[in-house]
């Protein structure tokens, strides 16, 4: 794989960028597929849902196939990250603010799915939160 379409790095890049649609456009300039979204929420489901909801929406995974296993495996692995590993928040009064990116790379040998977070955790109260990441790739 090469380093320009690493699709770990380029999702880590979508999540983080400001003004992800220019992004989004480069990388379908390289033939990768994307997409980026904002979430926040006090329950871990409904971070993965919006993650999926966005990828099925934008046509980086078709629904109900194994893409859409790929997807799922690979935003959990990216929420291990973000979460330092316990993924609960709303029970651990934690709760999490950010944005994510997803980036697919189709080569003739195989496929990669890429799902980046970044954004804040902490408790509810404001102020408390830090900084956080998380990344998880998965073969399609």
């Amino acid at each position: 794989m090469h380093n320009e379409h690493a699709p770990g790095k380029m999702a880590l890049l979508l999540a983080l960028s400001e003004e992800p649609q220019h992004m989004i456009e480069e990388l379908r300039s390289r033939g990768l597929r994307s997409c980026a979204g904002k979430v926040g929420s006090t329950e871990v489901h409904k971070i993965l849902t919006a993650i999926e909801t966005a990828a099925i929406r934008e046509h980086i995974v078709a629904q109900n196939t194994r893409e859409l296993h790929a997807l799922y495996h690979a935003a959990f692995d990216s929420m291990h990250g973000l979460l330092r590993g316990d993924l609960g928040l709303g029970s651990l009064l934690r709760t999490v603010g950010g944005r994510f990116g997803v980036v697919r790379l189709d080569t003739p040998e195989s496929g990669w799915i890429a799902v980046a977070v970044y954004g804040t955790i902490g408790s509810f109260m404001k102020g408390r939160e830090h900084e956080a990441a998380g990344l998880g790739v998965s073969h399609i």
